[in-house]
């Protein structure tokens, strides 16, 4: 009788958990949003790539991430510069590039959390 009753408390804990997601890159807004909220939005090309690289607490040199030139085709909203460089860390969130592919940036001059 005990393992009977043991066994539905189980199973109803179970059911009743809500889903736990390890990590989530966050929701994404509508693209009408992120032209809003975005302090520049253009097309740019990929020009090269390079590995990040980094140094740990210890001095110790790794690679997480790249290192992007994209050079600025066309400006829909405040971009002056005709090249931008980002640095990404290798997490699961962060897009990877590749040379000579177009993308539509939405662009922000501060950190953004949580939505891309």
């Amino acid at each position: 009788m005990k393992t009977l009753f043991s066994a539905v408390i189980l199973a109803l804990l179970l059911l009743n958990a809500p889903a736990v997601d390890a990590y989530s890159c966050g929701r994404y807004p509508t693209v009408c949003d992120s032209y809003r909220s975005a302090d520049a939005v253009f097309i740019g090309v990929v020009q090269s790539v390079q590995p990040n690289k980094a140094k740990d607490l210890k001095g110790r040199e790794y690679t997480g991430g790249q290192v992007t030139h994209i050079q600025v085709e066309k400006s829909f909203k405040a971009m002056a510069q005709p090249e931008v460089v980002f640095r990404t860390q290798g997490t699961s969130c962060d897009p990877t590039y590749q040379e000579g592919q177009r993308w539509l940036f939405f662009g922000a001059s501060r950190p953004v959390t949580g939505a891309r």
